[in-house]
């Protein structure tokens, strides 16, 4: 196995990385941040029972790796 840089992920390897580990419904803005070493992107997740109390809902939120 060859060492890469980390911000050296690709969209596609970071999509998978995020949809492991979250399943999230969407995935978007993925941003590199050279000077703070991270990946961040936006992703959106469904919560809830689906049931009149605790209807389904979806929730963006941004997610740092």
């Amino acid at each position: 196995m060859e060492y890469r840089d980390f911000l050296d992920l690709t969209d596609d390897e970071v999509s998978f990385i995020v949809n492991e580990i979250f399943k999230p419904i969407k995935i978007e803005n993925i941003n590199r941040s050279k000077a703070w070493r991270e990946i961040a992107c936006e992703i959106t997740t469904t919560w809830g029972n689906g049931t009149e109390e605790d209807p389904y809902a979806d929730i963006t939120d941004e997610l740092t790796l």
